[in-house]
């Protein structure tokens, strides 16, 4: 196992005054001494939990391929792992695996083939043109709803392909297509050609696409149409024959995230070329099926997606690669193993007096707040007090019992669990919402708030150092997961969270007077934000990044008000010669320490909800009104030198 991941006073740097620099202060040490591994285009505290989650897991894994191992889905995560690993095979088969959809795509013959082409392409892992996927309906929580969303670009965001700052990795992206053409050797008429077909295509599809900021408006993204609208709208492309195709019969109705894009890729099939359009197919094929592919094509896939546009210098190793895959998969067969021995009752006591101390905490802060009616707070302690927490991992795990996998088939491996995923999501449109379902992995360091089921959701991965740890005292853990149990709950009172009742449908529950004193506050915060520079002309999108923002700033509040009441009932401490308050911020600070590559932050600049880290590390605690007198005996400065304004919500 890795060294101790957790708080420690070593990690700072002591010779930096909190008052100038105090996200340096709490974590410069750490980050001194923690360079970006040349296999990673990012690390930090999740980063390097998740480094020693994977241990565990690797060891769960291994004992599946290798040993006699009696877990409920042994085989399939062995056959998965010895299938990875097998490269062998993998070489002698080169493109086989594709071969047969490849030759499809390139012996259509009219447009009208497409629906039944593009079904035919999904099992590979490729969604061309549009993304589909069923979910609790916005507007009518209690069942799934078939959505379509706007998608169909290979690269990060819109940007990549409209904006002038990205115009030499566009260059660079059409020179990677023309290499795997290449390689493959079959592109439908040249490598050049194919290459240049596929980026007007993307680049068609960007400027119909709204930025990742304007996706994040819920109101915006529901646009309900019956089966029949849908029809009579795109009939260039037919969708519900590509939905039958895949053996989906009975949709009760779409809602699309962004109509105009639709109307855009209809009039885009209507006015491309056949062959532009099969080189575009082509594409996806190639692209989605890259990493499971012979070694030249995996690695100039690697040389452009990962060296060139994110910085990462080395590829991770085969047993890092092959859990990726597994964990993307199959990450529920893995979970129900981890929590066996990675989740103490002890762990999920504290992590329940957490939660119950936090929420108790944010009723009591909206009580406060001057600038929402009795009205409306009555409203949001009720959607409060409603809200549900998953801790640990879910009550029943994913059936994978009717999944057939080979130890010498890796794609078929792949396309059989991509499918049987996919006809989950698809069967249950129509049917009630499972509300005992979980969107992550129980081993994941993370966690998640849910507006469509108004529950909180923590996952075992991540009671553990540095976010939690029974060891050390409660003012570190309140300063870290209480933290991050806060920032979740704030997530139901957010620019977009605030648009959902207690029964998770988008209804305006708040007041005229009240939403408009939200979003002037919101805009103070976006204002903010914007004013921070990542990297020479790269700013902050402070629109893109406001509710991870209010949830930041609230998460932090509502944790220190929990920690000084617990402090109530507690004896006075000090470690390192760091008081309980103290303590607190610096536990805060140092769970966002971390070091990132500069492609890596241009992306995450332009798709990433949250603030960098040493933004998320640095702003919270330095605007909190406690700072300055929790640390000015700490420091030569008589007040701190941040020009940050105080813009908490709540």
């Amino acid at each position: 196992m890795p060294k101790n991941i957790g708080f420690s006073i070593k990690d700072m740097d002591l010779s930096v005054d909190p008052f100038e620099d105090f996200y340096k202060y709490s974590a410069g040490s750490w980050i001194k001494s923690h360079p970006l591994p040349k296999d990673k285009i990012r690390i930090d505290s999740f980063y390097e939990l998740h480094d020693r989650n994977q241990l565990i897991l690797k060891e769960i894994t291994e004992s599946c391929a290798y040993g006699k191992a009696r877990y409920k889905n042994a085989k399939i995560i062995r056959d998965f792992y010895l299938s990875y690993i097998d490269d062998k095979t993998v070489e002698g088969l080169k493109f086989k695996p594709i071969s047969s959809i490849m030759d499809k795509i390139a012996s259509m013959s009219s447009k009208s083939q497409l629906p039944e082409i593009v079904a035919s392409i999904i099992p590979f892992g490729a969604m061309p043109f549009f993304d589909i996927n069923s979910s609790p309906d916005d507007r009518n929580s209690s069942v799934y709803a078939l959505y379509l969303w706007q998608g169909g670009i290979t690269l990060p965001e819109r940007d990549y392909y409209l904006s002038k700052n990205f115009s030499a990795i566009l260059e660079k992206y059409k020179e990677h297509i023309e290499e795997m053409f290449r390689i493959y050797g079959k592109a439908y008429k040249s490598p050049e050609l194919s290459a240049k077909a596929v980026l007007k295509l993307e680049t068609s599809l960007a400027k119909a696409s709204r930025s990742s900021a304007d996706t994040r408006d819920a109101i915006k993204n529901y646009n309900k149409a019956s089966v029949k609208e849908v029809s009579s709208k795109y009939a260039n492309f037919n969708i519900i024959k590509m939905f039958k195709s895949l053996g989906v019969n009975k949709i009760p109705y779409f809602v699309l995230g962004q109509p105009e894009f639709f109307t855009a890729f209809d009039k885009m099939v209507k006015e491309s070329s056949l062959d532009d359009i099969k080189a575009y197919l082509q594409w996806n094929v190639l692209h989605a099926s890259a990493p499971l592919l012979h070694k030249k094509v995996k690695d100039e896939s690697f040389r452009f997606f990962n060296k060139e546009l994110l910085g990462q210098k080395k590829r991770s190793p085969k047993w890092k690669r092959a859990l990726s895959l597994i964990e993307s998969l199959i990450g529920e067969a893995l979970g129900e193993v981890y929590v066996k021995d990675n989740f103490t009752d002890r762990s999920r006591k504290e992590a329940e007096r957490l939660f119950k101390d936090i929420k108790q905490s944010f009723r009591a802060r909206i009580q406060k707040v001057d600038w929402m009616s009795n009205q409306t707070k009555s409203k949001a302690i009720d959607k409060l007090d409603s809200i549900n927490a998953k801790i640990g991992y879910p009550i029943k795990f994913r059936d994978y019992s009717k999944l057939k996998t080979s130890p010498k088939d890796l794609f078929g491996n792949k396309m059989n669990a991509y499918m049987l995923e996919f006809n989950r999501d698809m069967s249950r449109i129509g049917k009630e919402v499972d509300k005992n379902e979980w969107l992550m992995n129980a081993y994941e360091v993370n966690a998640y708030y849910d507006q469509s089921k108004n529950e909180i959701v923590l996952p075992a991965g991540i009671f553990q150092p540095p976010f939690f740890d029974y060891k050390k005292d409660f003012a570190i853990n309140y300063g870290a997961i209480g933290g991050v149990i806060g920032h979740e709950l704030t997530h139901g009172f957010d620019d977009q969270g605030s648009k959902y009742d207690k029964f998770g449908n988008i209804n305006e529950w708040w007041t005229k007077a009240d939403r408009k004193n939200f979003g002037e506050r919101a805009g103070k915060i976006v204002e903010l934000y914007d004013s921070l520079e990542i990297m020479p002309n790269v700013k902050l999108d402070g629109r893109l990044t406001l509710g991870e923002n209010i949830a930041d700033l609230g998460g932090i509040s509502i944790a220190y008000d929990a920690l000084k009441s617990r402090m109530k009932e507690a004896m006075p401490y000090k470690a390192g010669g760091f008081n309980r308050e103290q303590l607190f911020f610096i536990s805060w600070s140092q769970l966002w320490k971390g070091n990132t590559s500069e492609g890596a932050l241009k992306m995450l600049s332009k798709v990433d909800p949250h603030s960098p880290d040493k933004f998320r590390g640095t702003v919270p605690p330095v605007t909190h009104p406690e700072f300055p007198g929790t640390f000015k005996q700490k420091s030569k400065l008589k007040k701190p030198k941040y020009k940050f304004k105080y813009v908490n919500l709540w």
